[in-house]
Formats: C-alpha cells, sequence, structure tokens
C-alpha cells in the first residue's frame, strides 16, 4: 500500500512474481529462441516479400505473437507444396503447415487458400492437413479455405500436448471435400 492506494502485481497461481510478461499471458516460460522476441509483421502476397503462405508461416512462427495479412487473392497451397512433394509424401514428416507461436493469420476480404489435391498418392488423402495446431496456438481471422483430397483444412487438436493453447477463429470459412 503506497498512501492509501493499493498496488496489485500480478503472480501465477502459486504466488511467484512471473518470470516475465508476455502480452498478457503471465507465467508463460517459453522455449528458446523464442523467448527474447518480439512479434513481427508479415505480409503475403504476389507482389509482396512473402509471395506464398508456406514462406510467411515459417518466417512468422519463428517470432511469439507475429501477424500474417493475406492479400485478396487465392493462394495454391498445392502448389506450394509442390506435386514432387506431395505425390512422394509418405504421411510420416510434416504434414501440413504448423501454426504456433501463437501466429494470428488475417485475411483480406476476397483472399482464399485453396488446396485440390489431384495426384494419386493416398497418403495424402489420408494424413495430409493445410494447417496443423502447434506449440502455444494461434487464430486465423477472415480466412478461407477451400480443401479437397487431403485430411483437414486444419487438423487442430494436439492430443496429450501440455503446453497451454487457444486456436482461435474469427469469421472463416471452411469447405471441405
Amino acid at each position: 500500500t503506497i498512501a492509501g492506494a493499493s498496488m496489485s502485481t500480478a503472480m501465477m497461481a502459486n504466488g511467484e512474481l512471473p518470470l516475465s510478461y508476455v502480452y498478457g499471458v503471465y507465467g508463460v516460460e517459453l522455449a528458446e529462441p523464442l523467448r527474447n522476441q518480439y512479434p513481427q509483421t508479415f505480409y503475403c502476397g504476389s507482389t509482396r516479400e512473402y509471395t506464398t503462405v508456406k514462406a510467411a508461416v515459417e518466417e512468422a512462427t519463428k517470432h511469439m505473437d507475429s501477424t500474417i495479412y493475406l492479400d485478396a487473392e487465392t493462394f495454391d497451397i498445392t502448389a506450394e507444396f509442390g506435386s514432387t512433394y506431395l505425390d512422394g509424401y509418405s504421411g510420416s514428416s510434416s504434414i501440413g503447415m504448423f501454426l504456433k507461436n501463437r501466429v494470428h493469420i488475417i485475411g483480406a476480404t476476397g483472399s482464399r487458400l485453396l488446396f485440390n489435391y489431384t495426384g494419386a498418392n493416398a497418403k495424402v488423402h489420408e494424413f495430409f492437413s493445410v494447417f496443423n495446431a502447434g506449440t502455444y496456438g494461434f487464430t486465423l481471422e477472415n480466412v478461407e479455405i477451400v480443401s479437397t483430397n487431403c485430411r483437414y483444412s486444419v487438423h487442430d487438436e494436439r492430443g496429450s500436448s501440455l503446453d497451454e493453447y487457444h486456436n482461435i477463429y474469427k469469421r472463416c470459412s471452411f469447405t471441405h471435400d
């Protein structure tokens, strides 16, 4: 108490002070090398530094709480992975783009992510998802995904993962065959 006024300090449930304040989340121990990095902003579109969603996601998820803005165009996710990768996909490696570290993807009106696999690899149909949930979760806002011949548009459960994560969807549209 200072001169009759009370001051509060955020504490964790066990009464200890947090290691650091991370944009409204107390007591979250971040894995290295992300602890001291600040959120970044990435722009994705045919005339931007990042022309593919895959490249923007790979870079943005190296930082906590980063944002990716998608221009109003169609992003061909099948082409981004490429037929060589998809036709040779074994189902045991990466199963799509991992959305992690609270990345926030915001689509401009008219942006669309399209995954239309026409190859014969049954492993793509059985295991591949456009997006997968990773550590600490993600937010998709105003994102439209149209996917065919894959497992999911977004595989968003993490099974027995012990990290605290939230997957948030705001004004999204998914069409999956």
